[in-house]
């Protein structure tokens, strides 16, 4: 039972990994394409935003954006089955 766990504790990154690579490859496939928009937002971007919202230095605020890598957006305006197929 304790090398299942181990072993699955090691197999972790690799599937959030995984995961990261596709959806940038879903991202990347409908950037620019006619029916589809793509938002790409930085930390840094974040941050900024952030800054500019007039509220006071709030330190939960401050540990979650300092933990997030970035945001990104795919809208559709309306759903083809390729497109439903590549989010499966």
């Amino acid at each position: 039972m304790k090398k299942y766990i181990i072993f699955l504790l090691l197999m972790l990154p690799l599937a959030l990994t995984a995961q990261q690579k596709s959806f940038k490859l879903l991202f990347d496939k409908y950037s620019g394409k006619e029916g589809y928009t793509t938002v790409g937002l930085s930390a840094d971007m974040l941050r900024m935003v952030y800054s500019f919202s007039g509220e006071d230095s709030d330190p939960e605020m401050t540990k979650l954006l300092n933990d997030i890598k970035g945001i990104s957006i795919v809208v559709s305006d309306r759903m083809s089955d390729e497109f439903i197929d590549d989010l499966e």
